[in-house]
């Protein structure tokens, strides 16, 4: 948070926080409206929901896996302001394009309607990209 208040303060034309859903760092709802007041983007990896005790990967066992209802928690407060990934590509875990599939049925199931998914998953990055 303290960044993104600081790269507001300077000037910073984009400020993004990644893997911001993903233990043990997550930030709490409050934490991420601070950064999106801020100016700050949210990014989101699909890796933070393959966490937990079904894991593909033994290290990530023990860290605590998040709901694809809470991540359309955090979307919901500025869609224009976040974007989704995958963060795969790990042996053993699933293949990048599969985790993005899985991350958009995810989101589906959650409530998050084709216009919101569309931003996060194309628009936003675009935008950060310049290809907008």
């Amino acid at each position: 948070m303290a960044l993104c208040l600081k790269a507001k303060e300077v000037g910073v034309a984009k400020c993004v926080v990644t893997h911001m859903t993903q233990s043990p760092w997550k930030l709490s709802l409050d934490q991420a409206k601070v950064c999106l007041e801020a100016g700050a983007c949210l990014e989101h990896a699909v890796l933070a929901h393959l966490k937990g005790e079904n894991a593909a990967l033994v290290g990530y066992r023990n860290q605590k896996a998040i709901s694809m209802a809470e991540i359309a928690e955090y979307i919901a407060l500025a869609p224009d302001q976040q974007y989704i990934c995958t963060d795969l590509g790990q042996a053993k875990n699933v293949h990048p394009v599969d985790g993005m599939r899985l991350f958009i049925k995810g989101l589906r199931e959650a409530g998050v309607k084709d216009d919101v998914i569309d931003k996060v998953s194309r628009r936003v990055p675009a935008r950060l990209l310049g290809l907008d």
